[in-house]
Parts: C-alpha cells; sequence; structure tokens
C-alpha cells in the first residue's frame, strides 16, 4: 500500500512481479494440478487454436434441432473457426442474429448454397431497414454468386432487378430510378453497391449474346444511328478540323457496340483506318 502511494521508480516493483514458471508453481502448491503441458501448448508454443465444429442433427435423438452454432462469439481467442452446419442454420442465423460478425459468417458460408431457400433469406436481409447496411451490401453480393450458380434453375427475372426496382425505382414507374435522398445514408450506399452488384450477374450477360439484327434494333438505337449516319455524310460534304465530327461519331459507334446495342463487327472501323484517310482520324478507330 505504502508503495502504491508513491512515485514508481526503476526495479521498485520487481519482487512483486512474478514469471510463468512461479506462477504454475503456486497453482500446483494451491490446486495439486501440474499446469506444465497447459502452459507449454498454449504460451510457450506458437501458432493458434484452430477449430472444426460439425453438427448433424438426428431427429430419433434430439426433440428439437438447434437453430444455429456460434463458438467463442465474443471473439476472446485468437483462433481460427471453421463450422459445417446445414443450409436452414446459416438462414437463421443469418435472419434473427443481431451481432454483425455473426451475419458476416452466415453470408459467406450461404455463398456454398446455391438454393431458393438461400435467395429469400438473402433477399430478405437486402430490404430489411434494421439491418447495417454493409451486411446488407454484402448479402447483395452474395445474391449476385447465388444467382450466377442457379441460372439453369432460375425463375423470373433477374435477382437484383427486380429488388433493385422495389428499393429504388419510382412508385409510378418503377423502370425510373428515384432521385438521391441523402437523408437516409443506408439507402444511398446500398443504392451504389447493387449498381455494382447489378452488373455481375450473368442472366443480364445472356440478353447480349443474342444475336442482333437490323430488325432487333430499338427504336431509340435506330434514331441514334440515323443521326450519326447524318453526321458522317455531312462531315464527308463540309469537312471539319481534323474530322472531329467523324471520330466523335466513331467513338459513339463503338460504345453502342460495347453494351450489346449492335452488332460487334470491325469492318466500319476497318474503312476508316484504311490507306488514304486523313492520319489524325484514321488512327481513332484502331484505339
Amino acid at each position: 500500500m505504502n508503495a502504491s502511494t508513491t512515485k514508481p521508480g526503476s526495479g521498485q516493483w520487481n519482487h512483486m512481479v512474478i514469471s510463468t514458471n512461479t506462477f504454475a508453481k503456486a497453482i500446483f502448491t494451491v490446486t495439486g494440478k501440474d499446469m506444465a503441458v497447459f502452459i507449454d501448448q498454449w504460451v510457450r508454443t506458437g501458432g493458434h487454436v484452430k477449430f472444426h465444429l460439425l453438427f448433424i442433427f438426428n431427429r430419433k435423438s434430439s426433440d428439437s434441432p438447434v437453430l444455429w452454432i456460434r463458438l467463442d462469439p465474443d471473439m476472446t481467442l485468437v483462433r481460427s473457426c471453421q463450422i459445417d452446419q446445414p443450409d436452414y442454420m446459416w438462414q437463421y442465423q443469418l435472419r434473427h442474429e443481431r451481432d454483425v460478425t455473426a451475419q458476416f459468417e452466415a453470408i459467406t458460408a450461404l455463398e456454398k448454397f446455391p438454393t431458393a431457400s438461400s435467395r429469400l433469406a438473402l433477399t430478405d436481409t437486402i430490404e430489411n431497414d434494421h439491418t447495417y447496411v454493409k451486411v446488407r451490401s454484402a448479402a447483395a453480393q452474395c445474391l449476385t454468386k447465388v444467382a450466377n450458380s442457379m441460372v439453369s434453375t432460375w425463375a423470373g427475372p433477374p435477382a437484383m432487378l427486380a429488388l433493385f426496382r422495389k428499393l429504388f425505382g419510382s412508385f409510378s414507374c418503377p423502370h425510373i430510378i428515384k432521385q438521391n435522398n441523402f437523408q437516409n445514408l443506408q439507402h444511398y450506399f446500398l443504392q451504389k453497391s447493387s449498381e455494382i452488384f447489378k452488373c455481375e450477374l450473368g442472366p443480364i450477360l445472356m440478353f447480349f449474346s443474342a444475336e442482333i439484327t437490323g430488325e432487333s434494333l430499338s427504336s431509340d438505337t435506330k434514331l441514334v444511328l440515323e443521326e450519326i449516319t447524318r453526321n458522317l455524310n455531312l462531315e464527308k460534304l463540309l469537312p471539319c478540323y481534323k474530322l472531329v465530327v467523324t471520330v466523335s461519331c466513331l467513338k459513339v459507334i463503338r460504345k453502342l457496340q460495347r453494351f450489346g446495342h449492335l452488332p460487334s463487327t470491325p469492318n466500319l472501323f476497318k474503312s476508316y483506318a484504311a490507306y488514304g484517310q486523313f492520319y489524325g482520324m484514321s488512327t481513332h478507330p484502331i484505339k
């Protein structure tokens, strides 16, 4: 007590500090238990513990199933943990566990279970406004992976498309996106991440893989092509400085090809990159 009230100096507390061996001997003296093996494994040996937990529900020996399993939920140990449990237990954990870490674990595990029930659990998580926004974003990313794994059995519209229209579409016309509302930052950041994950869907890309013909072009695409053709023809009669109008038209055509509105054929660009064309313009089709 006297030492605790004074300013500590060098070596003042040495008589009160004990070593690991002294601590083990004190435990052996008081309890009679030898802690040498425990100390060698957990103190002197490097590395960390690895837990592998497997759960199987047996209806014959158990009255009611366990909803979900968590090991060291407070993360008090330096460890790696692998839990193998059925998909419905991960879905229960995602829906009803309020710990953010547990929700992330459930989302990561549900990537291995591309089923309709997993899809429904992820959709409910995305639509739940009381869930942490990063958990909802992770669920949206997981839903795209589950949807890509269920391409052959998927029923209905693309996964993120209907959900995006429901959350961020206009009430009168769901095809039109609502204006940004920064009063609810959760919806804003979820909308940003949903746009990215929506582009990763495989079924959307299947729409562009179909053969594009002149009859299959949309009315908007035809109007754009008419305007491009008019400017290209006008450029031949009244050339601008370095043919900037032609260069811009070629860029628009290439952008339409990239997004699947026009067939990706290089014949037009080859003609503008051929010998005899203006050098400043002929290099752009090659790029």
